[in-house]
């Protein structure tokens, strides 16, 4: 019996095998620290890209400032595309951006429709809820930036008296009617918000630099498919038709009240 025994054994475990354990090994866990390498890594590599991006804009204002005013060569203008670039970019460049494009957009009119375009597309962007505070801080103050931005490239475009002009100040003026519809409903709670008080006065700029323009747009706006568009509009049109138009008045910060020092403050800060 035990060598019939061992011969089953043999049988079911032929030789040089061995029977499977029933332990289970538990894979090994991540290690958190090469996680938290990457991370950092990504956020280094971040604000390199941000330093890299504000630095080329620092370097485009100071080839601008060092050339006449109504310098308008390639050189100038290559400088100036910098600028509309930076537009495009992360929120610290888009600040900056906001600043210095309406500094030297009247410069160049042929850039004065994507001026328009780059500051309405600031004027609208948000930082994600994952971004830092400093950064999400930045696009807050970009915004307004952008929107009081807007005032010059709209006074620029009026004087120009061509049809390419008015299509910039149309642009202008439909873009921040749609921003007025929070200016309305925050008016109809008894608290309106600033970034749509702004609007307003970036528009009250447009209408008296060109009235019928603004008015055709606005007229315009109301035939919108747009919702807040047509809000907006309503909402504009009841300001020009109030008693004591309120439109007569703006508190706008002069856009070329930036000086060389504080636009390199500016850059340094972002």
């Amino acid at each position: 019996m035990p060598e019939k025994h061992s011969a089953h054994k043999r049988k079911a475990h032929p030789e040089g095998t061995t029977a499977p354990s029933s332990k289970k090994v538990a894979p090994s866990p991540a290690k958190p620290s090469a996680k938290r390498a990457a991370t950092s890594d990504n956020k280094d590599a971040l604000k390199e890209r941000h330093r890299r991006a504000v630095s080329a804009l620092y370097d485009a204002f100071l080839k601008l400032t060092a050339t006449p005013a109504d310098d308008s060569s390639a050189d100038a203008a290559t400088a100036f595309n910098a600028l509309l670039e930076g537009a495009k970019g992360g929120t610290p460049a888009q600040r900056v951006a906001a600043r210095l494009i309406p500094r030297f957009c009247a410069r160049f009119p042929q850039h004065l429709d994507d001026s328009a375009v780059a500051l309405v597309a600031v004027s609208t962007s948000h930082s994600s809820s994952r971004d830092p505070e400093a950064v999400r801080a930045l696009s807050k103050a970009a915004r307004p930036a952008a929107l009081k931005g807007l005032i010059a490239v709209c006074d620029a475009a009026s004087q120009l008296q061509s049809t390419a002009g008015g299509a910039t100040v149309a642009r202008i003026a439909t873009a921040l009617l749609r921003r007025l519809a929070s200016e309305a409903a925050g008016r109809a709670q008894g608290s309106a918000g600033s970034e749509a008080a702004c609007a307003l006065e970036c528009l009250a700029a447009a209408f008296r630099a060109s009235s019928r323009i603004v008015l055709a747009a606005t007229l315009q706006a109301m035939k919108s498919e747009d919702g807040k568009t047509r809000d907006g509009s309503r909402f504009f049109l009841g300001k020009l038709l109030a008693p004591q138009n309120p439109l007569a008045v703006t508190n706008a910060t002069p856009v070329d009240s930036l000086s060389p020092d504080g636009a390199s403050a500016t850059a340094a800060d972002a």
